[in-house]
């Protein structure tokens, strides 16, 4: 099964696997501003940060209607999708499968 997009509002996480997931299979992605979202944004430029709020807990919301926005905008840009899940997949390939994740940890031991 293909998709265009892959929406992630998720309230709480560490570090979401799931993302990277979504850039091995060559999909874009909008998520909450939750766990450490920014910095593999930052690493893939596979994806955007949704609007997000927090409330005293530090659990993430997205606001709906202006995600709504931002989803019914990037919906329309056929050729920035293309250029995020070539980025995505892309880095994905290049620093984070699991082989790579290994041989990064391999390293560490070695060196220890």
């Amino acid at each position: 099964m293909d998709a265009d997009l892959f929406l992630f509002p998720s309230n709480v996480e560490c570090s979401p696997l799931v993302v990277f997931e979504s850039c091995a299979a060559k999909t874009p992605f909008l998520a909450t501003d939750c766990g450490n979202v920014k910095e593999i944004i930052e690493w893939t430029h596979a994806g955007m940060v949704l609007p997000t709020n927090f409330d005293a807990k530090g659990y993430s919301f997205a606001d709906i209607l202006l995600s709504a926005e931002m989803l019914d905008k990037l919906i329309k840009d056929g050729e920035k999708l293309v250029q995020m899940s070539e980025k995505g997949y892309k880095a994905w390939k290049s620093r984070f499968t699991w082989e790579k994740i290994t041989e990064e940890y391999e390293k560490l031991f070695r060196e220890l």
